[in-house]
């Protein structure tokens, strides 16, 4: 596919729609089949993509009345179905199949110079993992679904959890999501899946969309043998939280290197809302990870600590890596190592509070539903992160509306009320709306 396209919208749609045709169709083929798959995907994307549960009605009353709607002239959707057929063809299709299309996009991003502005020190690339809880009920379940029981009252609760890697870096608001990896018990196995084995299943099917090396940030769960091992064989690099409760051989050896001013040590300050404090870094480089276990790694060592004049410590962070540590690069670790949150505020926290509602019941299904749909809402963001990074006219929109909510509701009531003849022309029609006081002319807008 080339990727000389100027219309960013129509790009990602026609990435997404290839990708779909490439879907292989288990329902027997009969000729009286009057939804195709692209049909039915797009639909239920088209619903995340606005953010309205009753968008999809809102298209087929104006498709009824008018001989087209907003559907077809953005998405391409030439039968509108309805809700129930949507989520129970959806419920057939795995959510992998989708995986290349975030690829795509990400290749692309790479391709137009998107990415360089996500190089952090030049060379490296900073990709943030983390674990989320997307849906949990005592009554709606499927095969997918981790179970947990009360010790009090021997009650079940149902829940879906998801590994949502995520590019980062310290100086961009933005973030770009990749394809998640689903925590689950669907293979059959009746021990509980996790968060650390899913990030390694992540490990076996992530594809580095550059040349660039790879620092995997995360949690202290993470910094623990099995996944450092898993890691360092990929061939990334790592910074991962290092907790002294959970790692006391580790600290153990990092206090004794402390006592015998073995520990490698710098101090700076800075001014933090009109007070001075005072930073001070310790590193250690070659250290063992789990004292003299079996299961153990050579690992490097690093910490901040923040305090004020007085000396009561306000804050204190710390890592393993196996990049080299000196006082060149302390700051930047240290720095790349706190950039992990970012996953937390501007893309788990996003999903879930700020318009996608990513925790809501859109349809759970016996089979795949419930994570298809899980796909489909991040791959929604994935776009309108995409069009926020390239896209002029977007991000013009975008710098008016401001929140993100109000952009979803301005979109969602011009779509139900005006049949426009592309994504471009409703854009350009409300940013030409918001400038001018004047009656304007909607012909070259609306079918």
């Amino acid at each position: 596919m080339s990727f000389k396209q100027t219309n960013i919208f129509e790009f990602l749609i026609d990435t997404f729609t290839s990708n779909i045709d490439n879907i292989k169709d288990t329902r027997r083929q009969r000729e009286d089949i009057k939804y195709s798959l692209k049909d039915i995907i797009l639909s239920a994307f088209s619903v995340f993509y606005f953010q309205s549960k009753s968008w999809l009605s809102f298209q087929t009353k104006m498709e009824t009345s008018r001989g087209s709607s907003n559907a077809q002239t953005m998405f391409g959707i030439d039968n509108i179905p309805s809700d129930n057929h949507v989520r129970n063809i959806l419920d057939t299709i795995k959510p992998d199949v989708f995986k290349k299309v975030y690829d795509l996009i990400v290749t692309y991003l790479h391709k137009i110079g998107v990415l360089k502005k996500f190089k952090f020190m030049d060379k490296y690339l900073l990709v943030a993992l983390d674990g989320t809880q997307y849906h949990s009920s005592k009554n709606i379940s499927c095969k997918c679904c981790q179970t947990k029981t009360s010790s009090d009252t021997g009650e079940v609760n149902y829940y879906h959890t998801a590994i949502t890697p995520t590019i980062v870096n310290p100086n961009i608001k933005r973030v770009l999501p990749l394809m998640q990896e689903f925590i689950s018990n669907n293979d059959g196995d009746k021990k509980q899946d996790c968060e650390v084995n899913a990030s390694k299943r992540w490990l076996d099917s992530f594809i580095p969309p550059t040349e660039d090396k790879i620092i995997l940030l995360g949690d202290d769960l993470y910094s623990r043998y099995p996944m450092i091992e898993k890691v360092m064989k990929k061939g990334h690099s790592f910074i991962f939280v290092s907790k002294e409760k959970s790692h006391k051989a580790l600290y153990k050896t990092v206090e004794s290197y402390k006592q015998t001013k073995s520990c490698k040590t710098f101090t700076t300050t800075k001014i933090h809302n009109g007070k001075k404090q005072i930073l001070t870094y310790n590193w250690i480089n070659k250290i063992l990870l789990n004292g003299n276990t079996e299961d153990n790694i050579e690992v490097n060592w690093c910490e901040l600590t923040i305090t004020n004049l007085d000396g009561k410590q306000l804050h204190c962070f710390s890592f393993v890596t196996d990049l080299n540590i000196d006082t060149n690069n302390i700051e930047d670790i240290i720095i790349a190592g706190r950039t992990r949150w970012k996953i937390e505020n501007e893309n788990n926290n996003i999903l879930k509070t700020k318009g996608y509602h990513l925790e809501h019941n859109f349809g759970h299904g016996k089979e795949n539903l419930s994570q298809t749909l899980c796909t489909l809402n991040i791959l929604a963001y994935l776009f309108h992160t995409v069009q926020d990074l390239t896209d002029d006219t977007y991000i013009e929109l975008r710098e008016h509306i401001g929140a993100r909510e109000e952009f979803f509701t301005g979109i969602n009531f011009l779509t139900t009320m005006f049949n426009f003849k592309s994504f471009d022309k409703m854009i350009e029609f409300i940013l030409l709306s918001r400038q001018t006081d004047e009656n304007i002319d909607m012909k070259p807008y609306i079918m």
